[in-house]
C-alpha cells in the first residue's frame, strides 16, 4: 500500500477531531445531573409521580449538558453515565427523606397517640385484629408481618414514650430504612428506566461524536482533494 493510501485510511478510521474541552463539559454535566435531581424530587413530592418515572430525564440532561458545553468523545460519555449513575440514587434517598419529614406533621402527631393507645391494647393482634386496626386509623396494610415492624413498633414505641413532635421526627429519620423504601418504591420497570437512563446520558454525547467525527473528515477529506487536485 502506498503512503497516500495509509494516509487515507488513517483519516478514515482514526480520530480527526481535537480533544475537548473535558473541565467545562464534567462541570455542566454536574450542575445539570445536580439541577436534574432536584427537579425529580420536586416532581416526585408535588405530583406523587413515582422516582422511577423521571430518571431518564436525568441522563438526557446530563449528556445535553456535556455536548452543550462542548463535550464530546468515549470518556465524556462514560463520565456522563457515571454522573448520572450516582444521581438517580440520590434522587431516590432525598424523596425517601421529604416523604419521611414529610409524615412527621402536627396532624399525624396527634392522631398517632391516638392510634398508639388501640395498638398497644390489641397486645398481640391476630391478623384480623391488624386488618381492622390498619382500616379503622388509615394505615396502609401490604402484609402483616411487615405492618407489626411499621407502624406497629412505631406506635409501641409511641405509646411508651409519649414523644414530642420532634422527638417523632427523630425517631423516624433513625428508624426507618431506606432500602425497605427502595424495595417498596422500586419495580423491575424502574430498573428497566434505570439503563435507558445511563444509555441516553452516553449515547446523546456518542451522537454526537460521532457526528463531529463525520463532518471533520468530510471536510479533511475535501482539503486532501484540493491539495492533490489544485486545479480543481
Amino acid at each position: 500500500m502506498d503512503s497516500s493510501r495509509e494516509k487515507l485510511s488513517d483519516l478514515l478510521h482514526g480520530s480527526a477531531l481535537p480533544p475537548p474541552p473535558r473541565m467545562r463539559a464534567m462541570i455542566y454535566g454536574v450542575l445539570a445531573a445536580v439541577i436534574s435531581v432536584i427537579a425529580v424530587v420536586m416532581a416526585a413530592l408535588a405530583h406523587d409521580i413515582r422516582v422511577g418515572h423521571l430518571i431518564a430525564g436525568v441522563g438526557a440532561l446530563v449528556g445535553i449538558a456535556v455536548i452543550r458545553r462542548g463535550g464530546y468523545g468515549k470518556s465524556l460519555a462514560i463520565f456522563s453515565a457515571a454522573i448520572t449513575l450516582v444521581a438517580i440514587p440520590i434522587a431516590y434517598f432525598a424523596t425517601f427523606w421529604f416523604v419521611t419529614t414529610g409524615w412527621c406533621t402536627e396532624a399525624n402527631h396527634a392522631s398517632n397517640k391516638t392510634s398508639a393507645v388501640v395498638w398497644q391494647q390489641l397486645d398481640n393482634p391476630t391478623n384480623e385484629q391488624i386488618y381492622e386496626f390498619a382500616s379503622d386509623h388509615g394505615f396502609p396494610l401490604t402484609t402483616f408481618e411487615s405492618f407489626k415492624h411499621y407502624p406497629g413498633q412505631m406506635l409501641a414505641w409511641v405509646a411508651e414514650n409519649d414523644p414530642t413532635l420532634e422527638e417523632w421526627r427523630d425517631w423516624e429519620h433513625a428508624n426507618q430504612s431506606f432500602i425497605a423504601y427502595l424495595n417498596f418504591s422500586v419495580s423491575t420497570a424502574d430498573y428497566g428506566l434505570l439503563i435507558v437512563a445511563l444509555l441516553l446520558a452516553a449515547g446523546i454525547v456518542m451522537l454526537r461524536t460521532a457526528k463531529l467525527e463525520d463532518s471533520a473528515k468530510q471536510k479533511a477529506i475535501a482539503r486532501r482533494q484540493e491539495s492533490r487536485n489544485p486545479d480543481l
